[in-house]
C-alpha cells in the first residue's frame, strides 16, 4: 500500500513539473499592475527594477514631489507615468528619453522659488526617442515654469518635449503651457522641433492644448504649440489655442513656427490672439515672416497640404524685414485652404470701425492681401480686452453680443461660450 502511495505522489509531483515548463514565462513574472510611487526618487529607484515593471511598467504617484537638477531619468521610458494630480517641482528635465507606447499625464509642474525662477531644460522630457510607431501620450499636463536656454546651447526649448528624434506618433491632449520660454534655438510653448532630423517623420495630434506664455528664440523657428519640423510631419491641431507673444528671427506662427520638409497639417477651431512678430534680420527669401497660425510651409515635399478650418487670428502681426499673414505664409499658396476663418487686425479693436477679413472657401495667392468689409458678411468677428465680439448683420444696421470663452477648450463659436446681448 505504501509503495503504491509513492508512486501516485511521484507521478502527480512529475505532472505538476510537467504543467509547469507548459505555462508562459510571463506566468511567473512580475505582475501586471499600476505601482504606487511616494516620490520622484521612490519612482527611479523602482523603475529600475524589473518586479515593479521595469522601464515599461506602469507608475501612479501618491504625493506632490520634486526633481532635483541631475535626477532626470536616464534611460527610455516606455510605460505609464500617472502624476495623479499632484504638483511636481523641478530643476531639471523629468524623463531624458521617451520611447514608443508610453504615456506620461495628469500632472502640474512648477519651478523651485517664486514664479520669476526659470530653470534651463526643458521640463517634462527633453527627447522621444520611438523604436516603433506605437503611439506615444502625454495628457492632462500643465506647466507653469520658465525655461531659459542657456545662450550657445544646442538644446530646444519648451513647455512640455524637446524634440523628436526618431519616427513617432505622438497624441497631445489637454496640455497647457504657462511658462515663458527662451531660447537661441528652436522654441514652442509644447514642443520645440518635431522631428528635427529631415530623414525621421512624425505623426503628431493635438487636442485642447494652450499656450499662455511668452514664446522667444534669437533664432529662426518659434511657434506657440510647435516651434518647427525639420523632418516630414503630418499635424493636426484641434482646438488649440495660443495667447502668448511669439518672435523669432525669422518664421514665427502662433500655433505652428516653421514646416521645412512638407507633410500634411490641419487647423481646426484654433485660435491665435497672441501678437506675432519676426525680429530684423538681413536674410531674406523662402517664406521668412511672421503668421496668425503657421508661420512659413517651404512645401519641399509635392503632397504637402494645409487645412485651415473655422480658425481666428486676432493676434498683430509684425515682420521687420518681410511677410505677413493672418494664417499663414507659404511658398506655394495653392497647398492652402481656408473655410470659415476670420482675422481682425490689430487697429480694428472698436466695434463700429472693424473691418475683418473672411478667409473663404478657395485658395489664393496672398491671403494677408484679402480684405472684405462688414457689410459683405453676415457676421464678423473683433478682439478687444480679451474677449471675442460677435457682429451680426450688415455695416447699416449693426447689432452686437459679446462672447466670453474659456481659452482651454474653444469648440467653435457656439458650443461652451456664453452669449450676452
Amino acid at each position: 500500500m505504501k509503495t503504491k502511495i509513492l508512486k501516485r505522489a511521484s507521478t502527480l509531483l512529475l505532472a505538476l513539473a510537467l504543467l509547469a515548463t507548459m505555462l508562459p514565462i510571463a506566468a511567473f513574472s512580475a505582475p501586471s499592475r499600476v505601482v504606487t510611487v511616494s516620490s520622484w526618487e521612490d519612482f527611479c529607484t523602482k523603475v529600475k527594477r524589473s518586479w515593479y515593471g521595469g522601464l515599461s511598467g506602469s507608475y501612479k504617484l501618491s504625493a506632490d514631489t520634486e526633481v532635483p537638477e541631475g535626477s532626470s531619468l536616464a534611460d527610455t521610458f516606455t510605460g505609464t507615468f500617472d502624476g495623479g494630480g499632484h504638483t511636481i517641482t523641478v530643476a531639471g528635465t523629468m524623463f531624458s528619453k521617451i520611447g514608443a507606447g508610453a504615456t506620461i499625464k495628469n500632472f502640474t509642474v512648477e519651478t523651485p522659488g517664486d514664479s520669476s525662477t526659470a530653470i534651463s531644460s526643458t521640463p517634462v522630457a527633453y527627447s522621444i526617442n520611438a523604436s516603433n510607431t506605437n503611439t506615444i501620450t502625454f495628457q492632462n499636463i500643465t506647466n507653469n515654469a520658465n525655461v531659459t536656454i542657456p545662450s550657445g546651447s544646442t538644446a530646444y526649448g519648451a513647455g512640455i518635449v524637446g524634440k523628436i528624434t526618431t519616427n513617432a506618433t505622438v497624441v497631445f491632449e489637454n496640455c497647457v503651457n504657462n511658462g515663458h520660454i527662451t531660447s537661441s534655438n528652436q522654441t514652442g510653448g509644447i514642443i520645440a522641433n518635431a522631428p528635427d532630423s529631415a530623414g525621421n517623420s512624425a505623426t503628431l495630434t493635438f487636442t485642447d492644448c494652450v499656450n499662455n506664455g511668452n514664446i522667444t528664440t534669437t533664432k529662426n523657428y518659434a511657434g506657440g504649440i510647435i516651434g518647427h519640423s525639420e523632418g516630414l510631419a503630418d499635424v493636426s491641431f484641434t482646438r488649440c489655442t495660443n495667447t502668448g507673444n511669439v518672435q523669432a528671427a525669422n518664421n514665427a506662427g502662433g500655433i505652428y513656427g516653421n514646416i521645412r520638409a512638407g507633410g500634411s497639417t490641419k487647423f481646426d477651431y484654433c485660435i491665435n490672439m497672441g501678437n506675432v512678430t519676426q525680429t530684423p534680420v538681413t536674410t531674406s527669401g523662402y517664406c521668412y515672416g511672421a503668421a496668425g497660425l503657421l508661420g512659413c510651409v517651404r512645401d519641399e515635399d509635392s503632397a504637402s497640404t494645409n487645412t485651415f478650418t473655422h480658425c481666428i487670428n486676432t493676434g498683430a502681426l509684425t515682420a521687420a524685414t518681410n511677410l505677413t499673414g493672418p494664417f499663414c505664409i507659404n511658398e506655394n499658396s495653392s497647398k492652402s485652404t481656408y473655410s470659415d476663418c476670420y482675422y481682425v487686425s490689430a487697429s480694428d479693436e472698436a466695434i463700429g470701425g472693424a473691418s475683418p477679413i473672411l478667409v473663404g472657401n478657395t485658395a489664393f495667392a496672398a491671403e494677408h492681401d484679402i480684405e472684405l468689409t462688414l457689410a459683405a458678411l453676415d457676421f464678423a468677428i473683433v478682439c478687444k480686452d480679451s474677449q471675442i465680439y460677435i457682429i451680426y448683420g450688415s455695416s447699416a444696421a449693426l447689432t452686437s453680443a459679446v462672447l466670453h470663452f474659456d481659452a482651454n477648450y474653444i469648440n467653435g463659436l457656439t458650443n461652451k461660450i456664453t452669449i450676452e446681448e
